[in-house]
């Protein structure tokens, strides 16, 4: 994963195990290739843009993407790579086209991936770390490569981004979160506006290990949404980003270490995305 404005040049990322070379053509489409150039096995990464392929700094091939086995998309203002086999659908958010979406610069966590996805579907968490009491029983729903969460909240807590989130929500929250493994949305809708949260979460693979369940730090890409009609949309937008990074900041302090275990766990939203993430096709390649 990557931001959309970083492939001004190409840039190497891991995907599922496997280390791609990302770079944007001159038609402005982004392409991914394997990091290794077919003829020798240079790094692609020290390769340079021509027209629609890469060429390798060792002996100027030309490495397209006619045969590539990776799909690229951009979105949110990130950048999406699957395999091209792949048919589910990648992330979205009801009436995308309806925001204005910006992104910050990616956050190093010391947490696993998934405990990271996990957490944002620990019900119980919610009021013990983020001071908000659900109002009704949640919704969990499945899609095809999607689980879903929807609740509602009232606001607790007493601190600046409570208090401004009180204010403007009227201490009546609606949310809808949904999982598509490495990418969380985060849907609110205060009732009258919305806005949005794209958090993706990929392994450090240096410091990955061989258990069952992912462990090692993790790097998140951001994205916030605001509806393009906002009045004052650079304060919107600014004030968004700040309200949802005070909200993940809580979860960066109190994950950092953990050791996950669901032996005693209850909760059913918790289970559940642990079995639907554990149930993906890529589960076990994602370091």
């Amino acid at each position: 994963m990557a931001r959309s404005i970083e492939l001004t040049k190409p840039r190497t990322v891991n995907f599922a195990g496997s280390e791609l070379v990302l770079f944007r053509g001159a038609d402005g489409v982004a392409r991914a290739v394997d990091a290794w150039c077919p003829h020798m096995g240079a790094h692609l990464g020290q390769g340079t843009v021509q027209g629609n392929a890469l060429r390798c700094a060792l002996h100027h091939h030309e490495v397209g993407c006619a045969h590539s086995p990776w799909k690229v998309e951009e979105r949110f203002g990130l950048v999406f790579v699957t395999r091209r086999d792949h048919t589910a659908p990648l992330p979205d958010v009801t009436n995308r086209d309806d925001f204005h979406f910006t992104t910050s610069a990616p956050v190093e966590i010391d947490v696993p991936w998934a405990n990271f996805v996990l957490n944002g579907f620990d019900l119980p968490h919610l009021e013990a770390v983020h001071h908000r009491a659900l109002l009704k029983p949640a919704t969990i729903t499945h899609d095809v490569g999607c689980m879903r969460l929807e609740y509602e909240t009232r606001i607790t807590g007493r601190g600046p981004s409570d208090l401004m989130m009180k204010l403007l929500s009227r201490n009546h929250v609606r949310a809808r979160m949904s999982c598509f493994g490495t990418v969380g949305i985060v849907e609110a809708n205060l009732g009258w506006t919305r806005s949005a949260l794209i958090c993706g979460v990929s392994p450090r693979p240096e410091t990955q290990s061989n258990e069952a369940w992912p462990t090692g730090h993790s790097r998140t890409w951001l994205s916030f949404g605001v509806p393009k009609n906002s009045l004052a949309p650079r304060l919107r937008a600014a004030m968004t980003k700040w309200l949802y990074l005070a909200f993940l900041s809580r979860d960066f302090v109190v994950l950092r270490k953990q050791r996950l275990t669901l032996a005693n766990v209850d909760d059913e939203s918790t289970l559940a995305v642990a079995d639907f993430l554990t149930s993906l096709e890529d589960w076990g390649r994602e370091g």
